[in-house]
């Protein structure tokens, strides 16, 4: 659970966290750890960060909500 919760927080402070991402976020807030939201500037930016969180965001709820 850690380890999940650690790969999820650590995206999320790199890259910030969408509207969608609201559930995990709160997730993340429950054990203390806070995230920035993610303001695209560009479509270019949306679809690049999409992208690198799209597959990772579903692995990683995946397994916070297995536990």
């Amino acid at each position: 659970m850690r380890a999940a919760l650690a790969l999820l927080w650590h995206d999320y402070a790199l890259y910030g966290a969408s509207a969608e991402d609201s559930v995990q976020v709160d997730v993340l807030r429950d054990y203390g750890l806070t995230v920035d939201w993610h303001v695209a500037a560009s479509q270019a930016s949306e679809e690049a960060w999409e992208h690198k969180m799209g597959s990772r965001r579903v692995m990683l709820s995946r397994a916070i909500w297995a536990h």
